[in-house]
């Protein structure tokens, strides 16, 4: 016999050994599970025997075993709840939302409704903000965004600037008049009257008005 047929003769019966040994681990294995499978069916029989008895003794004395279904409905609730909360997260993300709001609310206060108010905030946020603070954080302690006190700068600079044109522009704006109006007239007034403009740009420089600085229109 020649080497060659001699190293694959001895590989083959390797082969037939490894798969002799693979068979019999797996015959040890199903061997195991019929055992288990035995063990659990005779221990379903026992718990099916105990459970007829203790039925037949809980319908015999109800009064005696009322306690522990009490306490049983209630570790069975309580198990229920923590399911449920596991279940349902969403519902602590709808709750940290509602106080993000609330405190988003809290933080900016209500909208002002009079031109009073107007000037009063813009005041206040100015005072801050010349003291050394961030303009954004000194209209944040204010109660109120930096993007309402810009928007509606014209009127307190047409009051602070120019206040014979805001008593004029005030006489001729009833209190039920809407803040719209009344602002769209203080930037008309603004860009139309050069010298209005021109007092509004010192106070800036003097420190007596925020220093916006409005865009040009090409």
């Amino acid at each position: 016999m020649s080497p060659t047929a001699s190293v694959l003769l001895r590989r083959a019966n390797e082969k037939e050994e490894s798969m002799k040994k693979k068979i019999q681990k797996l015959n040890k294995e199903v061997d195991s599970l019929r055992k288990q499978l035995a063990g659990k069916h005779l221990c379903i029989h026992v718990a099916m025997t105990s459970d007829s008895t203790s039925a037949s003794s809980l319908s015999s004395s109800s009064s005696s075993t009322s306690p522990t279904l009490t306490s049983s409905s209630s570790s069975s609730s309580s198990e229920e709840e923590k399911t449920l909360k596991k279940k349902h997260p969403k519902n602590k993300k709808h709750k940290k939302k509602r106080r993000a709001k609330s405190k988003s609310k809290a933080k900016y206060g209500r909208r002002a409704s009079s031109p009073e108010e107007i000037i009063a905030r813009y005041k206040k946020v100015l005072k801050t903000y010349n003291a050394g603070m961030k303009l954004g954080k000194a209209c944040a302690k204010a109660g109120v965004t930096e993007l309402t006190v810009r928007s509606k700068a014209a009127i307190p600079e047409i009051a602070i600037a120019s206040p014979d044109h805001f008593q004029g522009l005030m006489a001729a704006h009833s209190k039920r008049g809407k803040i719209a109006d009344l602002l769209s007239k203080c930037e008309f007034l603004i860009e139309s009257d050069q010298k209005v403009k021109d007092a509004i740009m010192l106070k800036k420089a003097e420190g007596k008005l925020i220093p916006y600085v409005k865009r040009e229109k090409i």
